[in-house]
């Protein structure tokens, strides 16, 4: 016969507005793990839930990595109580009933419940494949719409990257010595340019970009180890992360360092132009890894849908609709009203869903941007499978400020209104997916001398400048005002530098040319570049062809690719994606072309303004 404590565990519902947290019993670490679910209100006017920890970490799947025992009370919390039930004598007709049974959960969270249990005295916490029962849709689509209230409410939250490694406790020891000379005071609220308040006695290299940290090569690697571990690749941890307050920690192992300390030393090293080329092995991709950190600090300053997708679209989920609930916590809370969680629907339905609420609620077609790698119907992004170029922060106003003029059709289809203002008539060249320094260049150098000429003493000026905004999607310091952003002159020369020498500069030192390549690396890689019937060079799509069309749609910021579709009614279109096209990014394919001396100005209200 088996006993109780043999038998699976079975979760009782939760009733409106509770939540689960759990009591993680106290004992040595190597003990069965052993925690009770108790269930309460949670928000920030009502609650009966004590003060708890909430964790974030890497989900797994949980098909028999390890046991636990819980326990779970048939009743709700009482506010009077830190860590029972309701105040009743237990023999009482009133005393809640306890369930007990085992439950498989995946050995990351097993580790973490074990390094953060305590020999004596229980610890509250907050982690959901424990609180939420993930087998019953229900229940998770309700919860999704609590995280907001779970993580901002909560006393703490716990960042577990895993286990130590051999050498994470060196890489905190250096990320701790960074931070000291950082001003936290200000950290919070200089999030958004990503801007560091320093010490008043802090050292030189803090000062002078261009000396190098003061870091061994082993602490160099001890980092970029520690960076690139999974739970920085996550999606759900941030928007975990962003509502944390003040006290959040990162533990690897048992070694603590407070998460702020951790994304400030990042940025330390992001700002720094003298990272050792040789030290790390990948210092492509230790760099992306050290951008990626800085970003979850500039994600608590983002509220608005194309910034947090921007942000978020490289990140991993096992679950294809959290791209869309996973960001519900931390977009604009009248955004976010208009979805609503469902995990018994496809993925495409919730992608769909989600950007006919950006479409009502922001008034633009914004997101029509992203849909370079959209399946059928091509209006709806596939956000499972953004391209990194299609999610930039692309400055253009195509379509001035008009409103979008939509209508909803049968058959997954859409209505829209705008401008046809051009046509691809040749396709110049590619750059491949994932090429080296070299490789790029010399594919940017080859097109040039397409479109250019090969001497570059000849090259027509108006036209040097649209195939260098092609080259940098438009995006040089001018129209973005990011620090290192090259300028368009800049830019210009470079690429005529690359065309004069052959590409000889294969190393990329000087600082110029090198922060061009590292910037411009994520708008040619794995596109073409085309030019148009008005002579224009644009940057698109690898999958356009010859007599493509180049539309400007009442409502877009963008210009957009528009490949025709054979149909009855002859006026129908796939979207192939957005570009950047230098003749229409200020509105003249509404407004008409600006007159001489006039400029177009973005002001304050983003908007533009004509003077």
């Amino acid at each position: 016969m088996r006993t109780a404590r043999a038998r699976p565990f079975k979760y009782q519902h939760l009733k409106d507005g509770e939540v689960r947290i759990l009591e993680l019993k106290p004992g040595r670490y190597e003990d069965p793990l052993r925690v009770r679910l108790m269930s309460g209100l949670l928000s920030p006017g009502a609650r009966t839930i004590p003060s708890f920890e909430g964790l974030s970490y890497v989900w797994e799947a949980a098909s028999g990595k390890s046991e636990i025992i819980i326990e779970e009370d048939d009743g709700l919390l009482s506010s009077s109580s830190q860590y029972s039930v309701s105040a009743v004598p237990p023999n009482s007709d009133k005393a809640p009933r306890i369930h007990e049974g085992t439950f498989s959960i995946g050995r990351n969270l097993a580790d973490a419940l074990r390094h953060l249990r305590q020999e004596s005295g229980s610890r509250i916490i907050w982690a959901d494949a424990l609180c939420i029962n993930q087998n019953d849709p229900e229940e998770r689509a309700s919860q999704v719409l609590r995280m907001g209230d779970i993580y901002t409410l909560a006393h703490r939250v716990i960042v577990w990257l895993g286990p130590e490694a051999a050498n994470s406790n060196m890489a905190i020891h250096a990320i701790e010595r960074l931070s000291a000379q950082i001003d936290f005071s200000s950290f919070d609220t200089d999030a958004i340019s990503n801007t560091l308040a320093v010490e008043y006695d802090c050292d030189a290299w803090v000062k002078d970009q261009n000396m190098a940290l003061p870091l061994t090569q082993d602490e160099w690697r001890a980092i970029a180890e520690l960076l690139s571990r999974n739970w920085f690749k996550r999606l759900w941890v941030r928007q975990e992360i962003t509502l944390a307050n003040s006290n959040a920690i990162v533990m690897a192992g048992r070694r603590i360092v407070e998460w702020n300390r951790l994304v400030g030393a990042t940025i330390l090293i992001h700002c720094n132009e003298a990272l050792p080329l040789v030290t790390i092995p990948d210092n492509i991709a230790f760099k992306s890894a050290v951008t990626n950190v800085t970003i979850f600090r500039k994600v608590k300053a983002m509220r608005d849908l194309d910034s947090l997708i921007m942000a978020t679209y490289q990140c991993q989920c096992s679950d294809d609709r959290d791209r869309v609930y996973g960001l519900l916590g931390i977009i604009d809370p009248n955004m976010a009203g208009k979805i609503t969680p469902d995990y018994t629907k496809p993925a495409i339905n919730t992608y769909s869903s989600l950007a006919l609420a950006a479409i009502e609620y922001y008034q633009r077609l914004d997101i029509l941007t992203l849909c370079e790698s959209a399946r059928e119907p091509t209006w709806v992004p596939d956000f499972a499978n953004l391209r990194s170029h299609a999610a930039h922060g692309r400055r253009s106003w195509a379509g001035g400020w008009s409103g979008p003029a939509i209508k909803v059709l049968s058959e997954g289809r859409i209505g829209v209104h705008g401008i046809h203002c051009d046509h691809i008539t040749e396709r110049i060249g590619s750059v491949a997916k994932d090429c080296v320094d070299d490789e790029m260049k010399l594919a940017i150098m080859e097109a040039a001398a397409k479109c250019l000429g090969r001497n570059p003493e000849l090259w027509d000026p108006k036209q040097h400048e649209s195939f260098t905004k092609a080259c940098m999607d438009g995006q040089t310091f001018e129209s973005v005002e990011w620090f290192n952003y090259p300028t368009l002159s800049q830019s210009a020369s470079v690429l005529k530098e690359w065309v004069t020498t052959s590409g000889s500069i294969v190393n990329c030192r000087r600082l110029d040319e090198r922060r061009m390549l590292d910037i411009m690396r994520g708008f040619v890689s794995d596109r073409t570049i085309y030019k148009t019937a008005s002579g224009a060079f644009i940057l698109g799509p690898n999958q356009c062809h010859i007599g493509d069309l180049l539309y400007v749609l009442l409502g877009s910021s963008h210009v957009l690719i528009l490949q025709p579709k054979h149909s009855d009614s002859g006026a129908e279109f796939h979207i192939l994606g957005s570009v950047f096209h230098t003749m229409y990014a200020l509105g003249e394919a509404l407004c008409g072309e600006l007159p001489d001396g006039w400029r177009a100005v973005e002001g304050n209200i983003s908007k533009l303004e004509y003077r």
